[in-house]
């Protein structure tokens, strides 16, 4: 009777080491790239192969090989992976990744943005357009629960004038409270951390931080033309130092809506934001400004002006008495018509 055959030590030890060596390529070739779970927003543009998503993908730090994420593909199948944005982290091991991508719309960011003087009631239209936010509930949250936020500056109720515009993006179950949030710290970013010095400056000459973003707000709506913003700016503080009415006709539009030309009846709504009745800043900003109405805010103009009139191309011209004012805006009336 022959004896089996034993398999040597060697042999175990060689089998074991290529069972480790096999488990660390595939860690390596598909595990996650690092533990970083910073996200990371990737563009797949519209007709990219499964390579150019691989290249896409190691350029970014978000895979360790881009052959090893092309043949975990071929095993998938070959997915079709729609062209869009998607949040992803390094953390993500590669079957993760593909995983996610094949999911498509469902992981897609939902970039929204927000134009200078944008109102609240602008602003929540567009945070709708993130799935799961409603309108509605996101207008009452920023305008009547703002103090609920964290913030630097203690936020008032109505966050009017204190959501930053720009572009942001945010994933689908991004809530309406931290779409708020990212508004207010970008606030904080873009404009309470480079004019810390301007906004004490201004709060030494007696306007506070909240006087100045009314003020911006106002500049914002009123000034078409950027390069006319630090002259409209000039004008309102002149007429607040002589105690004069502001009457601006954007103050009376936030309160009555948006019109082309108001009437002389709108212009007697009882309304504190109503600029024609009231003198001094109205009790809050109007929308929200950018960043070139709140540094006019700051940094008007030195001018003797105490008028402006609108020009049918959005400039304005300045003047300084009433009788001019009154001469600017016929002229400017008799242009529009084709006079």
């Amino acid at each position: 009777m022959r004896r089996r055959h034993q398999p040597r030590p060697l042999f175990w030890i060689a089998l074991t080491v290529f069972i480790l060596l096999a488990g660390m390529l595939g860690i390596t070739l598909f595990g996650p790239a690092s533990g970083s779970r910073r996200s990371v927003d990737v563009t797949i543009p519209p007709g990219s192969t499964t390579a150019r998503i691989a290249r896409i993908l190691q350029r970014r730090g978000l895979i360790n090989n881009a052959l090893a994420f092309r043949a975990l593909a071929r095993l998938d199948g070959e997915p079709t992976i729609e062209a869009g944005v998607y949040r992803l982290a390094p953390s993500m091991s590669t079957a993760r990744i593909l995983h996610e991508l094949r999911l498509g719309a469902s992981v897609r960011v939902v970039r929204i943005t927000i134009p200078e003087g944008f109102t609240i009631d602008q602003i929540g239209a567009r945070a709708a357009e993130v799935p799961g936010v409603s309108a509605a509930d996101w207008v009452f949250l920023a305008s009547r629960r703002g103090s609920s936020f964290a913030t630097t500056f203690g936020a008032p109720p109505n966050l009017e004038g204190y959501l930053f515009p720009d572009s942001y993006d945010f994933a689908r179950g991004t809530t309406d409270r931290e779409i708020i949030q990212t508004m207010l710290d970008n606030f904080g970013k873009k404009v309470l951390e480079p004019l810390a010095d301007d906004l004490r400056a201004s709060e030494k000459r007696g306007y506070s931080l909240g006087q100045v973003i009314t003020m911006a707000s106002l500049i914002e709506r009123e000034a078409k033309v950027k390069s006319d913003q630090p002259l409209i700016a000039g004008v309102l503080y002149n007429r607040l130092s002589r105690k004069m009415p502001l009457q601006v006709d954007a103050t009376v539009q936030y309160v009555v809506g948006h019109k082309e030309r108001l009437l002389y009846s709108d212009l007697e709504v009882d309304s504190p934001y109503n600029t024609y009745k009231v003198t001094g800043l109205p009790p809050g900003p109007i929308c929200n400004p950018g960043l070139g109405a709140i540094r006019a805010a700051l940094h008007p103009a030195t001018v003797p002006y105490l008028y402006y009139t609108a020009n049918p191309d959005g400039t304005h011209v300045f003047t300084r008495t009433l009788e001019e004012h009154v001469l600017a805006t016929q002229e400017s009336r008799a242009e529009a018509n084709g006079g």
